[in-house]
């Protein structure tokens, strides 16, 4: 997804660790050709993929650019998992009609 940064703007790093999440506002300093730096910390994440950039580790933190945002993303991956929980095995489920499978497919494919 592309997202249109200014230096000046506020993104969120959040530290998600199932039991607590930890907000820390930071301010864009720089935009290169992949790289939105910020600071404090001078941390930097990649402006396509919100990947922070930890050199060869993993970084603790995600980027969004506010806290509806990451509210949102949680939501929308709970309502994935239970999505995706629900189409398991071979055979659809009982309440399942050709209908809701073509709508269903339909939906999904009108995004590509």
């Amino acid at each position: 997804m592309k997202h249109n940064f200014e230096v000046g703007q506020k993104v969120l790093f959040v530290k998600d660790t199932h039991n607590r999440v930890e907000f820390n506002e930071k301010t864009i300093t720089h935009i290169s050709r992949r790289w939105v730096s910020v600071q404090p910390w001078s941390d930097k994440f990649d402006k396509n993929t919100l990947e922070v950039y930890a050199g060869v580790y993993t970084s603790d933190y995600s980027v969004y650019l506010s806290e509806e945002h990451y509210y949102d993303t949680m939501k929308m991956r709970e309502e994935w998992r239970i999505l995706c929980h629900n189409f398991q095995g071979f055979y659809p489920p009982e309440n399942m009609t050709l209908e809701k499978i073509n709508k269903i497919k339909e939906i999904i494919e009108d995004d590509k």
